[in-house]
């Protein structure tokens, strides 16, 4: 299978989609709703900081994805404060 990557090997050759453990996709899906409810006014961005800062413990992988999810988050709610639109 010259030419594909990794991922799409191990989910057509060997039926698996979870890029990492099922402990931390499901911390990662948990991370995905706080950040929705953050980015919808119902859940404070300290928390999903939080939960950044939990997940980033797991592995630089991990923390490869939050770190700048954290940050566009951060980014949008600024822009929503300076009166721009998220």
């Amino acid at each position: 299978m010259v030419g594909h990557s990794y991922s799409t090997v191990l989910r057509d050759a060997l039926g698996i989609d979870e890029t990492f453990a099922l402990q931390v996709e499901t911390q990662l899906d948990a991370f995905y709703e706080l950040r929705d409810a953050v980015l919808k006014g119902s859940a404070d961005l300290q928390t999903l900081a939080t939960k950044a800062a939990e997940l980033r413990r797991m592995g630089e992988e991990v923390a490869a994805i939050v770190v700048p999810e954290l940050r566009q988050v951060e980014l949008r709610l600024a822009s929503c404060r300076e009166g721009g639109a998220a």
